[in-house]
């Protein structure tokens, strides 16, 4: 079996909104909040769905002592590519996490993409 290239890891995290606890009843039952804030109405059913916030966090990891080659080509194929399809997309919300060696060779070999991750 041979090794492919790594991908970057990709986690989705979901919440759901739950009502503020409020005034005296903050041990007991949970207040109903105004219907904008928990649902939606679901025009296809007429039933009111829960709100759900998703949260996108992408992690891109390159290994203390890794080959510039290989953290080029990484840079190449995958990192440059996925921030110019976010460029394309600006409504997209969606957080960064880059671990320290890659950031150290980012800032040494690309400075430009940091301005690109600024836009």
């Amino acid at each position: 079996m041979t090794a492919g290239p790594r991908r970057s890891a990709v986690f989705l995290l979901v919440s759901r909104s739950l009502p503020q606890r409020q005034g005296p009843r903050a041990l007991g039952a949970l207040e109903d909040p105004p219907a904008a804030q928990s649902s939606y109405e679901n025009p296809k059913r007429g039933v009111r769905v829960p709100k759900l916030h998703f949260v996108l966090l992408i992690h891109a990891h390159q290994p203390v002592g890794n080959f510039d080659g290989v953290f080029e080509r990484t840079y190449r194929q995958s990192y440059l590519p996925f921030v110019e399809c976010l460029a394309r997309h600006p409504g997209v919300r969606i957080g960064l996490h880059y671990s320290g060696p890659l950031l150290e060779w980012l800032s040494a070999v690309h400075p430009e993409y940091f301005a690109q991750l600024a836009e």
